[in-house]
């Protein structure tokens, strides 16, 4: 999906900065969100930390070497 610029800030308020580089986001569906975000959290740099969602998902986002933004969710 295509997402305006004002949407992506408020979901990842970490892209708040003067000018967003291209980048994209990619969603990734995993049995155990939790467990791999706990086994992640501490080696990864954090866009999103794990929350539920509206949609009643729990997730969280990381960022990639490239810096895009991988979420993770179950």
């Amino acid at each position: 999906m295509f997402q305006e610029k004002q949407s992506l800030i408020e979901e990842y308020p970490t892209l708040k900065v003067e000018e967003i580089k291209p980048t994209f986001t990619l969603f990734i569906t995993v049995k155990d969100v939790v467990s791999l975000y706990n086994e992640l959290k501490d080696k990864v740099s954090l866009a999103k930390d794990l929350h539920k969602t509206f949609y009643g998902k729990d997730e969280f986002a990381i960022f990639d070497n490239n810096g895009n933004i991988l979420t993770i969710s179950c």
